[in-house]
């Protein structure tokens, strides 16, 4: 964990706390109780003279400066993946310093002291989606930003275009450039309202894009000017792909840490694939404790359900509506 990336300010103003998010209420009544929980921990830097936060209150590091982010930076992901995993899997966290190699050194609401260690579990198709597909909607947001006559042409409507398949990065630069020109030129105010319409300059056909324009009057009484949004459709995968990814996590950090010298330690490993499909991996993964020395525990936690594997034996937590989770394992 890259420790300087936390940033140790607090600001209650500002949108992306927990605790605003929370008040805004971002989260599903699960999600809330699980958040509302961590939001007392107490967040500091092994050895960083600075005054420890209130999680719940201090500014995340985003990935980009762009006003248009919504991705956690690294540290950031790491830091709230670990606190978030230890909660699910029943172990509330009090207060952590975060440092490199181990990721944390965290005591527990009983008082019990433990390092640990983290890491994400994403498909790499998954990984590819979200930052290629991240990193073009922001920069799209912040070039019409920046140009006049492109937030002239788009104030008072809702655009959205949808990608056949991800722009590879080679392609990325001409998409870019296409979608800028063509909302610059005013092209999208000639296409029919309400309706799929396939796109033909020949950067955004090698893609199969399609736009999607309607009218958005909300600007004119306080909210957003206009709304642009890009997305790819879905795409296939294998619904086991997640199982073999988190035990290659875990055997990664296995040979890693011996080198720390510090005991106990833990692994947490947190699933952010925004396919939002893992039932399969983590029924897999359930089915039996695998060797997870020199770890004490290990934690698979995905949205509201962890994974806890120590001393040979295997406990499935799971914090989601139970009609929800029935069909679960």
């Amino acid at each position: 964990m890259r420790a300087t990336d936390i940033t140790l300010r607090e600001d209650p103003t500002n949108r992306f706390t927990i605790d605003n998010q929370l008040a805004e209420g971002w989260f599903s009544p699960w999600q809330a109780a699980l958040y509302e929980a961590i939001a007392d921990v107490c967040v500091g830097i092994r050895n960083d003279p600075r005054p420890a936060a209130r999680l719940g209150a201090m500014v995340p590091t985003m990935w980009s400066a762009s006003p248009h982010e919504v991705r956690y930076g690294k540290s950031e992901s790491e830091l709230r993946g670990m606190l978030v995993s230890l909660e699910t899997a029943g172990f509330r966290p009090r207060s952590i310093e975060v440092g490199d190699a181990p990721d944390g050194f965290v005591t527990l609401d009983n008082g019990e002291q433990i390092w640990v260690e983290h890491a994400e579990v994403i498909d790499p198709v998954s990984a590819r989606y979200e930052n290629m597909m991240h990193d073009l909607d922001r920069d799209i947001k912040d070039a019409v930003d920046a140009d006049l006559i492109a937030t002239t042409n788009l104030t008072g409507h809702h655009v959205e275009m949808r990608f056949s398949g991800c722009p590879a990065k080679s392609e990325i630069r001409d998409v870019r450039k296409a979608i800028i020109g063509l909302i610059r030129d005013g092209e999208h105010l000639a296409m029919p309202e309400r309706t799929l319409t396939k796109l033909t300059a020949p950067a955004l056909k090698a893609i199969g894009t399609t736009l999607y324009r309607a009218p958005w009057p909300h600007g004119a009484t306080g909210g957003s000017p206009y709304i642009v949004h890009l997305q790819e459709g879905a795409h296939s995968f294998s619904p086991i792909s997640l199982a073999p990814i988190a035990m290659r996590r875990l055997e990664a950090k296995q040979k890693l840490a011996p080198r720390y010298g510090v005991k106990p330690l833990w692994l947490t490993l947190s699933v952010n694939d925004l396919r939002g499909v893992w039932d399969a991996s983590m029924k897999y993964l359930a089915g039996g404790c695998p060797p997870i020395a020199p770890f004490e525990r290990v934690i698979v936690c995905e949205p509201g359900r962890a994974i806890i594997w120590s001393n040979g034996i295997v406990v499935m937590r799971d914090l989601r509506p139970k009609r929800a989770a029935a069909a679960m394992p």
